[in-house]
């Protein structure tokens, strides 16, 4: 069975049920990510492969993309939800830094410090 025609079958899944994605993702992806279910968290413009950008950034909130080619393989995005864009301040674009330096990815949206600091630790004592 072709790659494509397994990303096809996936794509019908998880088109029935958005509660397949994380399960699959978990099963099929070799993403860092399919350790959360294939959760990356919000998303801003030039964090991902142009590719993926691209798909993501017309999908409507809850919509799945058609299967998209990278580098790296083939995806399935599912846009959860949109937010409004907005500037972070700079205690929140302190904290998303740390988040990415520290484990490679968002553990929280606080704007907090000291609370992003506690869920970093939380998150490196689980060894994620």
């Amino acid at each position: 069975q072709t790659v494509y025609s397994r990303i096809r079958e996936l794509h019908g899944q998880i088109e029935a049920s958005r509660e397949a994605f994380a399960p699959l993702a978990q099963r099929h992806s070799h993403c860092p990510s399919a350790l959360d279910g294939g959760l990356l968290g919000w998303i801003g413009r030039g964090l991902l492969y142009p590719q993926l950008e691209e798909a993501l950034f017309v999908l409507a909130e809850n919509a799945l993309s058609a299967p998209v080619a990278s580098e790296l393989g083939w995806h399935l995005i599912w846009c959860e939800a949109i937010r409004p864009a907005a500037p972070m301040t700079p205690e929140q674009a302190l904290a998303a830094g740390v988040d990415y330096m520290v484990i490679g990815r968002p553990v929280t949206q606080s704007a907090d410090p000291a609370q992003t600091l506690k869920m970093i630790n939380a998150s490196l004592k689980r060894g994620a």
